[in-house]
């Protein structure tokens, strides 16, 4: 079926359709296409529904149930067994992996459709192809990357300028720990690297030594339209690391509101009239630009 075909604004009387056309266009309709069907005529319904509707799905260690997802009707499903997992989930709010370090190829067989406020995968390891055709199931417009670098096939981790490409559906991206550096090539051009217009908002959680803070600083200056919210985690920055630190604070202090978001730099030991000053003007800038 062609992708651009809509078939509540088609021309073409679906009930003089032959029954095995019907019978194709069933089987062969990607998920929301045969729910556009459905809703534009009863000859496409099936008796069950090839699909589960889920708000959500959640695999941690935490609990005695290691994996569970809540319907719509807000009934749970849970288990502790992966196989037992349904099959065609429609996932429509979030997907949350964590503490076993390799579950996203087995539930990839799994999902159907994804329409996620939150994908978040927690000391995962995560293979490129995997991610990739995960994300192809639908929507994503926030994920968190906990300690879950992603790889080629090879074993090598995906450059920061290639995950930007990958993940450039998804307005806010998060890392914590592990941020991939940038490839050589982007390394020496960043003005080059491809910066969806959809990416709204950027946060770091690290310490200072796993990455290169000059090519990141540099990232944020070539990049003003995109919120920056850096939070070092380290108990011993240098003296003059966090000289710096405050110098970029004072500037995005002393230029108050502006057509931009106000990047903030935090880090152990910021004097708290700084940090209160960063989300105060943060929040202004909400409020004057009427952002929830």
């Amino acid at each position: 079926m062609h992708p651009s075909w809509n078939p509540a604004t088609s021309n073409i009387r679906i009930f003089e359709y032959p029954n095995d056309i019907i019978k194709y266009m069933q089987q062969n309709a990607s998920p929301k296409q045969l729910l556009k069907l459905m809703q534009c005529s009863k000859r496409f319904c099936h008796k069950v529904f090839p699909y589960l509707p889920v708000q959500n799905l959640t695999i941690n260690d935490n609990e005695e149930d290691k994996w569970w997802m809540r319907k719509l009707d807000n009934s749970l499903i849970q288990g502790t067994n992966f196989d037992k997992i349904p099959n065609g989930l429609w996932i429509t709010k979030e997907m949350g992996l964590s503490d076993f370090p390799n579950l996203l190829p087995q539930v990839l067989p799994k999902v159907a459709v994804i329409e996620l406020e939150e994908l978040s995968f927690f000391r995962q390891a995560i293979s490129c192809d995997d991610l990739v055709k995960l994300l192809s199931h639908g929507n994503v417009k926030y994920i968190d990357l906990w300690s879950s670098p992603v790889k080629y096939g090879n074993g090598d981790i995906v450059p920061l300028d290639k995950m930007l490409e990958i993940l450039s559906n998804i307005p806010d991206i998060r890392y914590w720990h592990d941020l991939p550096p940038f490839s050589v090539e982007a390394a020496e051009n960043l003005s080059k690297v491809f910066v969806s217009p959809k990416l709204v908002s950027f946060i770091l959680f690290a310490d200072k030594e796993t990455f290169d803070f000059g090519l990141y600083e540099k990232f944020i200056e070539l990049n003003p339209q995109i919120h920056f919210c850096t939070q070092f985690l380290d108990y011993d920055l240098e003296d003059d690391f966090i000289e710096e630190l405050e110098r970029l604070n004072r500037i995005t202090l002393e230029n108050g509101l502006t057509e931009y978001f106000p990047n903030k730099f935090f880090y152990r030991g910021i004097p708290e009239e700084t940090r209160v000053a960063l989300n105060n003007l943060f929040s202004e800038y909400l409020e004057l630009h009427n952002i929830e």
